[in-house]
């Protein structure tokens, strides 16, 4: 039983490393166009990486911006891992002897661990895409030029503004020592 028990946690492991690099391909490499059957393969699998904005189009309720999907691709996953927590703990303090509490608790890490880690490509790769900024060239009234910054992720969005580089940079770095450091 153990060996058997090791080989599907080994193939398991491998199921979840193809899925996240299947999940980042479109995110890194956006210009390419790829299979249907694979765009197909990703938009099913979505729903296990936690990310409401992908799995429901929340434009057709509200108008947003790349900050609130940030905003949402950052805060849920977080959310998910401290309800299990507190789940965890509730059910540790239920236990009854030691060896049930420290199953309680790998348990409860576990889930936590897995949750950290299928949302991580997405998460990341959203926190990244905040840094992106392109830069344009745009002409103006009085027949001049200025170069302007715009987020690639959202060209709503200006690299050279108060809220950009304000409450929202700060913001990014902390998500980015969350996730990806």
């Amino acid at each position: 039983w153990a060996e058997t028990r090791r080989s599907l946690h080994t193939k398991f492991k491998i199921i979840l490393g193809v899925y996240q690099i299947q999940d980042a391909l479109p995110w890194t490499l956006p210009t390419v166009s790829f299979p249907e059957a694979f765009e197909a393969l990703i938009a099913w699998t979505s729903v296990l990486e936690l990310n409401l904005i992908r799995i429901m189009p929340l434009s057709c309720v509200w108008p947003f911006s790349f900050y609130d999907s940030l905003l949402v691709t950052t805060i849920f996953p977080l959310s998910v891992a401290i309800l299990l927590l507190i789940v965890g703990v509730f059910f540790w303090l239920r236990a009854e002897n030691d060896g049930a509490r420290r199953t309680t608790r790998a348990h409860t890490y576990a889930w936590i661990l897995l949750v950290s880690f299928v949302v991580f490509p997405s998460v990341s790769t959203t926190v990244f895409r905040f840094f992106n900024c392109v830069e344009f060239e745009r002409g103006l009234s009085d027949g001049t030029t200025e170069n302007m910054k715009i987020l690639e992720a959202d060209y709503s969005i200006s690299c050279d503004s108060r809220s950009y580089n304000g409450s929202w940079m700060a913001y990014s770095i902390m998500m980015m020592f969350i996730y990806p450091i």
